[in-house]
């Protein structure tokens, strides 16, 4: 659910993107400082970390999965 207040920000236009995709209140806004808008930016930051790794792990898992698809692949080359 939406707290009323970002709904009111998002209404007056001061509302960025995080390169996640994540909604925040500008910075360059009067509001960036109201108690709503800091609690609310630093959730979307911890969230955003929580993105990163979570990307990261996830790009190590297909790394390590196009290793095994190419050693399987090399093994069934091997057994013709």
């Amino acid at each position: 659910m939406e707290h009323k207040q970002i709904a009111a920000y998002k209404e007056r236009g001061i509302l960025a993107d995080t390169p996640a995709g994540l909604t925040i209140v500008g910075d360059n806004s009067t509001e960036a400082n109201s108690p709503v808008a800091l609690a609310h930016n630093l959730a979307m930051a911890e969230l955003e970390l929580k993105l990163a790794d979570i990307s990261a792990k996830l790009a190590d898992a297909v790394a390590k999965l196009a290793a095994i698809a190419s050693a399987v692949a090399v093994l069934v080359g091997a057994k013709k």
